[in-house]
């Protein structure tokens, strides 16, 4: 399955071999929308997270020569043939429909954020409402946060911002 994205050439099939290298990946599907646009459709093995801004430098890391920039949908299961294989045709048409869920909804953005957070702090257990200053989170991690807020979210932040308002859910409503 070879596409064009951006005027390059890309291997679907190898992008989508890169993926399932993840621990956490149960299984992943690519495809390509209208738009051109890589979507990467993936089911996570139980009780596992993965990070998009990691899974997206993970990618381009290993595939090397053109940088992707992947819309990825969190699914539950991926729709099946009769035999089995996953239904790309049925993938098309739920992005054309809109009828999946895109994780860039709120709930899975602060899920995210969340996520990242914990990882900076070495910690697994933050509420949203925690203050962020409290839990270890200093001047040089706000810095790392902001950068990878602004990496994850296309969302410019100041560092500023962080201090003045130190909770996930205040970072994810700026």
């Amino acid at each position: 399955r070879i596409v064009k994205i951006n005027g390059a050439r890309a291997n679907l099939d190898i992008i989508e071999s890169i993926i399932r290298e993840q621990t956490s990946i149960y299984e992943a599907a690519v495809a390509q929308d209208e738009q051109n646009n890589v979507c990467v459709f993936i089911v996570l093995k139980q009780n596992t997270s993965i990070l998009e801004y990691e899974l997206k430098e993970y990618i381009n890391m290993k595939y090397i020569g053109l940088p992707i920039t992947p819309i990825f949908y969190i699914r539950d299961i991926l729709p099946k043939t009769i035999s089995g294989k996953i239904n790309y045709i049925q993938l098309k048409e739920s992005i054309k429909h809109n009828l999946i869920e895109n994780s860039n909804d709120s709930q899975a953005d602060i899920h995210t954020l969340k996520k990242i957070v914990e990882k900076i702090l070495a910690t697994s257990e933050i509420a949203t409402s925690d203050n962020l200053f409290n839990l270890g989170l200093h001047s040089l991690n706000a810095v790392q946060l902001a950068g990878i807020i602004r990496k994850t979210f296309k969302k410019g932040i100041k560092i500023k911002q962080i201090f003045e308002k130190p909770t996930i859910k205040d970072i994810y409503d700026m």
